[in-house]
């Protein structure tokens, strides 16, 4: 299966309406990859909907289109889907994403679902994150039947990154093709967070579960941080033996990986650097020393190599 290598700017939170000079930063990032890109190993590029701005879209993505991103991905941020309390803002602003995105002939979009409803309590996931976001999701999708790819990665609470994300993303998908009678809602497993922070232990389980998933057609898109700790630089741990193999082998089966780094500056990943220890150290060369496009050129090329390995 070819591969489709996808781009998100900064970070999922990045502003895309920010500019610089009048030019979109979304845009600049861009070019900049491009020209890292020499062989035209990035033929996707992955966005984020802010809701309010459509004018941006009809900028941004004919942009895009013309630099050799062809392949479009929406991302769903700052929409609150896993709080019921907030449910008629959260649908509204979910819908009016979708149609931004389909507008823009995208119909292939990306959530992250925060665990813990507006960031600022716990919350019990079959209780209360499960209920929450089928309620939100599920009525949307079907008021938009030419959005035909959901995907979904919980983001969970730093201190509680042992957490085993694509159990919890299955469940969530699961609950919506239940409902939905069809499947349009996808698992977005991420390696950097099952391999880079889940403990060692618990890696054969996850990597059987990844592969139970991928065989059952459960996994279309797979995401990959590459932010600023060796664990989630994929291919040196690769290099060293911190990843199984078998998981490598499961994922480049999947058509579609979108690299990510997070900006050194991002909130989520202070708060990283304050509670999970080996986040403590972060290295932040990719950004003070201008590296992270050589990051990813490193991983596009390692990914693409495996794509091309797994077809032969």
């Amino acid at each position: 299966m070819a591969w489709t290598l996808g781009h998100v700017a900064v970070s999922a939170s990045f502003d895309p309406t920010a500019r610089t000079e009048g030019k979109l930063d979304y845009l600049t990032e861009a070019e900049r990859l491009r020209a890292h890109d020499r062989d035209g190993l990035y033929r996707g590029f992955a966005i984020a909907i802010a809701p309010d701005a459509p004018e941006v879209y009809a900028e941004l993505c004919p942009a895009l289109r013309a630099l050799g991103f062809t392949q479009l991905r929406g991302i769903i941020t700052g929409v609150e889907l896993t709080d019921a309390d907030c449910a008629e803002a959260s649908q509204a602003a979910l819908t009016r994403c979708l149609q931004i995105a389909l507008e823009q002939d995208m119909d292939q979009v990306f959530c992250v679902a925060q665990e813990w409803p507006a960031g600022q309590r716990d919350a019990d996931f079959e209780a209360d994150v499960l209920p929450a976001f089928v309620a939100n999701v599920v009525p949307v999708l079907q008021a938009t039947p030419a959005l035909r790819e959901f995907g979904i990665e919980p983001l969970i609470p730093a201190e509680q990154q042992h957490v085993n994300t694509l159990a919890k993303a299955r469940r969530l998908a699961d609950a919506c093709n239940a409902e939905l009678g069809t499947r349009r809602v996808y698992p977005v497993p991420d390696l950097a967070h099952l391999y880079g922070l889940v403990p060692r232990e618990q890696w054969p389980a996850i990597t059987a579960e990844l592969i139970e998933a991928i065989d059952g057609g459960e996994v279309l898109y797979g995401h990959l941080s590459i932010p600023e700790t060796r664990s989630d630089q994929i291919v040196e741990a690769l290099a060293a033996g911190e990843l199984p193999e078998e998981a490598v082998r499961a994922l480049r089966r999947v058509a579609c990986v979108d690299t990510e780094a997070f900006d050194p500056q991002d909130r989520f990943l202070d708060a990283l650097r304050e509670r999970v220890p080996r986040f403590a150290a972060a290295d932040p060369s990719g950004w003070t020393e201008d590296r992270r496009f050589d990051r990813f050129m490193q991983a596009a090329a390692f990914f693409t190599q495996l794509g091309a390995s797994a077809s032969a």
